[in-house]
């Protein structure tokens, strides 16, 4: 950088008044003030010229192409501040002069500070394109999860440029990382079951095995998702009450989710008495197929007598409620009872109920 810097010197000092060499301030001559404000306002033009002539160039591709990745560069590209041209420019003509190290060290520490805070900026703006890529953008949810990364990655951002920063200055930071990873661990083992919390909810969020709205069945507890949080989600029961369930126990739980689900299946056990005629019981097979196929919600599945039971001859009815909502597959089955119960009646089909004979023997004693 130094031979290029004299060879820009050498072009610029040729159109300069050799006069001004005889006036100096901290060690440098106003020629070399000069050189490096002429060097300032090239650079900085460099640098504005160049961000323009990009961003125009991407801007025109943009309407040519229908992926939105041009897009994520012309926001990358707009991310970048003036502010940071400026420090580049100033840095870059300060070698064009005899500075002390602690100048020195001090314009590389501002450079730096300002290139971390650019690049905090950038993956800022890469979290939320990935989350909404993944989840959509108007999801509050994502949001919140766009939100919580941003966080998380410009921390660890800062954290590394403040590295970078002290090793600039001449610090030794192996004992500092190896301080941070013991206190790290202790962190993490003090905070493992919420650490375990939001470590579960960034694995809902992306592998997304339920969102909100959906209606899941988790460990015998079944309801709609009211919210996904950092450390619990929240469920609407089918009685109403609201159930919070930790993210942790979610991850590692067997999950129904019931969003693409298309039809309800039910099943209607019942009995008729051991006094039904042989025919009747085909008569009973009858009526169950027609009730059902008659309705417009409903298909059949199977229905078939199963087994002598204790007080009646038991059947079983399969059947398919049509669709995916769960009150009207339980609207479906009442109308499929009480029209079985009327068709039954009509035919005079007695459905059994439990019942027991006792028998009593009186032994007259000797």
């Amino acid at each position: 950088m130094n031979l290029i810097s004299e060879r820009i010197t050498a072009q610029i000092s040729a159109f300069i008044p050799g006069m001004l060499e005889e006036y100096t301030l901290w060690g440098n001559t106003a020629n070399a003030y000069l050189i490096a404000l002429i060097a300032f306002l090239l650079f900085f033009a460099l640098f504005r010229m160049f961000h323009h002539a990009v961003l125009w160039r991407l801007e025109v591709l943009s309407g040519k192409t229908s992926t939105d990745l041009d897009d994520l560069f012309i926001d990358l590209l707009k991310s970048v501040c003036g502010w940071f041209y400026t420090l580049a420019s100033i840095y870059l003509a300060l070698l064009f002069l005899t500075i002390s190290s602690l100048v020195q060290d001090i314009a590389t520490v501002i450079l730096i500070v300002a290139l971390v805070y650019q690049v905090v900026r950038a993956a800022g703006i890469l979290v939320e394109y990935s989350v909404s890529k993944r989840m959509g953008s108007n999801n509050g949810q994502a949001n919140a999860m766009t939100e919580l990364l941003s966080k998380v990655v410009k921390t660890i951002l800062w954290a590394l440029g403040g590295l970078f920063i002290l090793s600039n200055f001449g610090v030794d930071i192996t004992a500092l990382i190896t301080g941070l990873g013991i206190g790290g661990i202790a962190i993490a083992l003090a905070l493992q079951n919420i650490l375990g919390d939001l470590f579960s909810s960034f694995s809902i969020y992306f592998d997304k095995p339920f969102e909100v709205g959906d209606f899941i069945s988790v460990n015998g507890k079944m309801g709609t998702v009211l919210d996904i949080g950092i450390k619990s989600t929240r469920l609407r029961s089918l009685e109403g009450e609201e159930i919070i369930l930790s993210n942790r126990e979610l991850s590692s739980a067997q999950i129904q989710n019931y969003r693409d689900m298309k039809e309800w299946r039910g099943v209607l056990p019942f009995g008729v008495t051991y006094a039904t005629a042989p025919d009747d019981l085909d008569t009973v097979k009858e009526l169950v197929t027609t009730v059902i196929t008659e309705h417009d919600g409903a298909r059949l599945d199977r229905a078939n007598a199963v087994r002598f039971g204790e007080s009646a001859i038991e059947f079983e009815v399969a059947f398919y409620s049509t669709t995916d909502d769960f009150s009207t597959h339980l609207a479906t089955q009442h109308a499929l009872i009480t029209e079985l119960k009327r068709r039954f009646e009509e035919k005079g089909i007695e459905i059994a109920y439990p019942t027991r004979t006792v028998h009593f023997v009186n032994q007259q004693s000797v």
